[in-house]
């Protein structure tokens, strides 16, 4: 398989310090980390805002619980900053309250910017008709870029689509040589690599 450009590698690489983003990150106490990353944020650091809404998102309850304002707020900056990763997470943030509006905007700002899991998202809502009409041929085309751009998700749900709607016998053959392809990848990717932005979705 071939490397293909990293949106969060790139992403990593344009942190001001990454070194101490990792530290901030693994700051046992609330507070401390909370405190660590809007530091990073005040010298430019994008990924410490998606850090710092998830923060806020998990917040135990004795220390206040989760404070959805905050939440969206640093999402919201770090879009603003031109993060991809911070769109595909805000639209998960959305997702888990069922706001399927709300989620199918940042998950196409994200497929916007090239992020294949957020593509993969979106095609997804075409899949299902979530806040939009089914368009299962909008959703092979949204699936047949986030392919090209690596993503092993993209490579079997396209595979499903031809096996089990197929127009054809040959479609639906290919669908299968497909599905046996993607899951060679995934389990060679998965072994390899597991964090690896080919497996995400």
């Amino acid at each position: 398989m071939n490397d293909l450009r990293s949106v969060e590698k790139d992403e990593w690489n344009k942190e001001p310090d990454s070194d101490a983003l990792e530290l901030a990150a693994s700051i046992d106490h609330f507070e401390g980390r909370a405190a660590a990353f809007k530091a990073l944020i005040d010298k430019g650091s994008v990924l410490s805002m998606i850090n710092l809404a998830q923060l806020y998102e998990y917040r135990p309850q004795e220390l206040g619980g989760i404070d959805f304002n905050l939440c969206e707020e640093w999402y919201a900056r770090a879009v603003d900053s031109q993060s991809a990763l911070a769109a595909f997470q805000f639209g998960y943030f959305y997702l888990r309250r069922s706001d399927y509006a709300s989620a199918l905007k940042m998950f196409s700002i994200g497929a916007e910017r090239d992020y294949a899991p957020a593509i993969v998202r979106l095609a997804n809502f075409y899949i299902e008709g979530i806040g939009v009409n089914k368009n299962i041929e909008y959703a092979k085309i949204l699936l047949r870029r986030a392919n090209f751009l690596g993503n092993i998700w993209a490579k079997r749900a396209l595979a499903r689509i031809d096996r089990n709607t197929g127009c054809n016998v040959y479609v639906r053959w290919r669908g299968i040589a497909m599905s046996y392809v993607a899951d060679f990848h995934f389990y060679y990717e998965k072994s390899r690599n597991p964090e690896s932005e080919r497996l995400k979705k």
